[in-house]
């Protein structure tokens, strides 16, 4: 034992311990400092085919394939009912809890077309590519999502930078380490930078977005096929579903009520130094949540290469978009 952890003789062995205490702190503080030095780097956790006309992820649940649906619009991994019985995963809980779409709420989680049960329950294992996850918590709830088993969420996919290569039809999942301040990609210019928006809530990715002059919160949300703006956000803009000039469509969400809507063509929509011109939005009759006006959809992703990096706090824009490059670690 050294001298500064003996009951000290004097005023020596205070010294010695003193000395040693800022030593470490002098060790910590330069370790810390490399730390912060070190370079941005991306290695590949994973890279996901889209499947043809679905554009699903095949997966593995339970050690079973499944199908699901990438949606960074939704903060919790949902399996529908059938799946969950097909793939034999339990009941994590005895009681069910009230479900409403894809945003939190003190009631429970709210969304487009109203109010679902579901059940939290436990997978043993959720194989995707190159990943593997076990004793994974999601909700069980009886809904139609076609073809897709379920939907794969933000609590999966939240700790890696997320490329949405809509050209190559591929999604990659990276993982990133040391100083990632400044967005690193492998994309070439023309490229457009937006931050992304801290959230209490959720770790859903949020931008914020001007359409006509009038600023407006929107989520970049891959499991909606059309980008849409809710009911406060059209009064903003003077559209609303009464409007007889536009025409006039149903839209579906996770709750079991149809929802009115118009398709409304707007002049511009700017995220960034980044502006669309005449950009299709449908305007629906309902509400997703205080926090959010814009759901940017599927058709805004195929407009551009988006890629989502939550090591810098940032969202990349390539426009025109182009497939990435065949570059996994750098």
């Amino acid at each position: 034992m050294g001298e500064g952890w003996v009951r000290p003789r004097g005023h020596r062995g205070m010294r010695s311990f003193r000395l040693l205490a800022v030593l470490a702190a002098v060790a910590l503080c330069a370790s810390a400092a490399a730390l912060r030095a070190a370079p941005c780097t991306l290695a590949l956790n994973s890279q996901l085919d889209l499947q043809p006309e679905t554009d699903l992820i095949p997966v593995l649940i339970n050690q079973q394939p499944a199908s699901l649906k990438l949606d960074t619009g939704s903060f919790t991994t949902i399996l529908t009912a059938q799946a969950t019985r097909r793939l034999r995963v339990h009941a994590d809980l005895d009681k069910s809890e009230h479900f409403r779409g894809v945003t939190d709420d003190p009631w429970g989680l709210r969304g487009i077309g109203g109010m679902r049960n579901a059940q939290e329950v436990m997978a043993h294992s959720l194989d995707l590519g190159a990943l593997h996850g076990r004793n994974f918590h999601l909700l069980s709830a009886d809904i139609d999502l076609g073809p897709a088993d379920g939907l794969l969420s933000i609590d999966f996919l939240a700790d890696y930078d997320i490329d949405l290569d809509a050209a190559g039809r591929q999604v990659r999942l990276y993982r990133a380490t040391g100083a990632c301040g400044r967005p690193k990609v492998f994309l070439q210019p023309p490229l457009y930078v937006v931050p992304l928006l801290p959230s209490d809530a959720d770790r859903r990715p949020r931008v914020m977005v001007s359409i006509e002059g009038h600023d407006f919160t929107a989520i970049i949300d891959t499991g909606a096929p059309d980008t849409a703006i809710f009911r406060h956000a059209g009064e903003k803009l003077g559209v609303s579903v009464e409007n007889t000039s536009d025409r006039h469509v149903t839209v579906r969400g996770i709750g079991p009520d149809e929802v009115a809507a118009v398709t409304h063509v707007f002049a511009s929509v700017t995220i960034g130094d980044l502006t669309i011109r005449h950009m299709p939005i449908d305007v629906l009759d309902d509400a997703l949540g205080d926090d959010v006006d814009v759901v940017l959809g599927r058709d805004f992703q195929r407009r551009l290469h988006v890629w989502i990096s939550n090591s810098s706090g940032q969202l990349v824009l390539q426009y025109p978009p182009q497939a990435s490059p065949a570059v996994v670690t750098k």
